[in-house]
């Protein structure tokens, strides 16, 4: 150092010293760096410290960089900027940690020069800038990101890993930045698309068809396939961006299916078949619905995959697919959904017991009787309302057997047991009368039994209905209940005691 400005520095004023240090920094001598850091860190003149930071940048030796540091975190806004600035021109691998610590500045000006270091730094870059990514700051995970961005096709695998942050900000931003980075991304982005994350998936899929490189069309195809809608949806919309062109029915049908085109997914028949099938384990119910119903137009053509489909692990495509075959009505699915009544999912046994019921028969009978053992009510229920509906005069005794140890599912068995043998529903609507305050529907129905055919009734029969009921019409009479608004519970056991009488039986 000359003289003169080591006399400056030591007893000059303000501009003095500012001057002195200019003339340090423009002399390009690195012999200056230690004097130039020592006023840096002494002098209390933020016009003095940002001078000697501007002086550090044109020397441009290493040796000021933790200098620059200290400034960038303790000295004025405008010795911050100048200090980035300088890391920014001195660069390399020293730079990069402070130049990262810079990101989190409140000043944007301090972290625009910062990543533009960054930036220029390259690829040694990258650790500093991937960890910030996970910072409390939000702004140095965006100004971090952004500088992944700018470094382009070495950043793309740890932007790609960025798509699982929690922050929904940071999850939008970094298709963005890859989009950004453009062709060099795609080959590093088909790893996304085999993530486990249906999300990670779906935000590849979508930056690749904006990327616009057809180098994508086949791991899009590809993931047409993919178990998620979401996923299967926004690989269709990328290939329709890139301009793709289905070759075959196959692939007509994974893109009508991906993008829920549900009348065209019918028209390719028998080729919609395994896109629709696998549809049916997606966690969006609507979807799952929709491809349940396509499957039942396709017809014929879909039963044997449907039935394959009763044995996968997911109990919704279990479900869904015994749904499907109960719409389709193929006699040769009944042996399937029979082994399946016994499934641990009561989801699926229940889709079972509706599939069989659809389908009707003797053979759909056998398996609603079997059903009637199910361990659960609501099964047992629907089973025996099943078998009422499709006339199953063998089921009677079996139903019969059900009303009397069954409260839970007796007024099902009942009704059941009145449309396919009338006279042989006596007893069991009683039975539901009298457990059910409010069976109004039973009262009835053993009105017009008593009324039109009491002869045909066993005494055994009419006894039951008087013993039953006769506790409920005590209790309306004492004005403890109110079995039902229209039908009176009085008027059966009076019609019931007439015809005991008339046997003699009374």
């Amino acid at each position: 150092m000359g003289w003169w400005e080591n006399l400056q520095l030591k007893v000059g004023g303000v501009d003095a010293r500012v001057r002195a240090m200019e003339q340090l920094g423009t002399s390009g001598d690195v012999r200056h760096v230690d004097s130039v850091v020592a006023t840096a860190l002494e002098d209390g003149s933020p016009l003095v410290q940002k001078a000697a930071a501007e002086a550090l940048g044109k020397l441009g030796d290493p040796k000021g960089i933790t200098t620059l540091a200290a400034m960038i975190q303790h000295g004025k806004p405008e010795v911050q900027k100048a200090a980035a600035l300088s890391l920014q021109k001195i660069g390399g691998v020293q730079a990069v940690v402070p130049l990262a610590g810079a990101l989190s500045n409140i000043d944007p000006e301090v972290r625009r020069t910062a990543m533009e270091g960054l930036v220029a730094i390259g690829p040694p870059s990258l650790g500093p800038l991937v960890g910030l990514l996970k910072d409390m700051n939000r702004e140095a995970r965006r100004t971090a990101a952004e500088a992944l961005g700018r470094i382009g096709k070495p950043a793309v695998a740890p932007l790609l890993a960025q798509l699982k942050d929690k922050d929904p900000e940071l999850r939008k931003l970094v298709p963005e930045i890859l989009v950004k980075i453009g062709k060099p991304a795609v080959d590093a982005l088909a790893a996304g698309l085999a993530d486990s994350s249906s999300e990670t998936r779906r935000l590849t899929a979508d930056s690749l068809g904006k990327i616009g490189d057809p180098k994508a069309n086949p791991i899009l195809v590809e993931a047409l396939q993919d178990s998620s809608g979401v996923v299967r949806d926004a690989s269709a919309r990328s290939l329709g961006l890139l301009g793709w062109q289905p070759e075959n029915d196959a692939q007509k049908a994974l893109l009508a299916v991906a993008l829920r085109d549900w009348n065209q997914t019918v028209t390719l028949g028998a080729a919609a078949v395994p896109p629709l099938v696998a549809a049916l384990k997606d966690s969006d119910l609507r979807l799952v619905e929709a491809a349940t119903a396509a499957l039942a137009k396709v017809g014929a053509a879909a039963v044997p995959p449907l039935i394959e489909a009763l044995k996968d692990e997911n109990p919704t495509k279990r479900s869904q697919a015994a749904r499907a075959l109960g719409e389709i009505k193929n006699p040769e699915a009944v042996p399937a959904l029979m082994e399946v009544l016994h499934d641990a999912d009561g989801t699926v046994r229940e889709s079972v017991v509706l599939a069989l019921w659809r389908m009707g028969g003797p053979e759909a009978a056998a398996g609603l009787t079997k059903a009637l053992d199910d361990e659960d009510g609501l099964i047992r229920s629907r089973a025996a309302r099943a078998l009422g509906e499709i006339n199953a005069q063998e089921a009677v005794e079996p139903l019969l057997q059900l009303a009397e140890r069954d409260g839970y599912a007796r007024s099902a068995a009942a009704l059941a047991i009145w449309k396919v043998a009338p006279l042989k529903a006596v007893k069991p609507l009683a039975l539901w009368a009298a457990d059910d305050g409010t069976a109004e529907e039973a009262i009835i129905a053993l009105t017009q039994l008593l009324e039109q055919s009491p002869k045909d009734v066993a005494v055994e029969d009419l006894q039951a209905v008087v013993q039953l009921l006769r506790g409920r019409v005590a209790d309306k009479e004492a004005g403890r209940g109110s079995l039902v608004k229209r039908a009176d519970p009085s008027t059966v056991c009076a019609l019931a005691e007439k015809e005991l009488a008339r046997r003699g039986n009374a």
